[in-house]
């Protein structure tokens, strides 16, 4: 098996054995098909293992942070890198108390910056902070035995 240490140089290769076999069976790529096939757009693309088979749902917060809901059961929280090699950046992934369900009712923002999932005649509030403000946090009753 031949290994690449990057996705240009299996392309390049891709493009050669195309060109082979084009040229075996007697019809040559002309150099605007060779350069057709090698031709990509440059852009930025999740990492393998934050490709989902859900519904996408995309979420932007007030700085900029991109919330993506695309698994059950699962939010990647996306960061915009200006300046850096890449766009973006998979910086965090959650699954603790999201609910896991194959496509929620809506997903969205409310005014004061929460991510809402309305699902099952549910809601379930994120927030992207990554923490409940103290002023509502004194509000919430836990259940006896719950944890904080």
């Amino acid at each position: 098996m031949t290994r690449f240490t990057s996705a240009r140089e299996a392309k390049e290769f891709l493009v050669a054995k195309i060109a082979e076999e084009a040229q075996r069976e007697g019809v040559p790529l002309s150099e605007v098909e060779r350069k057709m096939l090698c031709f990509s757009e440059t852009g930025w693309t999740l990492p393998d293992i934050a490709n989902g088979k859900a519904p996408v749902h995309l979420v932007r917060t007030e700085d900029g942070r991109l919330f993506l809901f695309n698994q059950p059961g699962r939010v990647l929280r996306i960061k915009p890198t200006p300046g850096g090699s890449e766009p973006y950046m998979l910086e965090a992934t959650f699954t603790k108390n999201v609910p896991s369900v194959d496509e929620p009712t809506r997903i969205w923002l409310d005014p004061a910056g929460r991510i809402v999932i309305a699902y099952e005649k549910r809601l379930a509030i994120l927030f992207p902070s990554g923490y409940i403000p103290p002023r509502l946090k004194d509000l919430i009753v836990l259940p006896e035995g719950a944890e904080e």
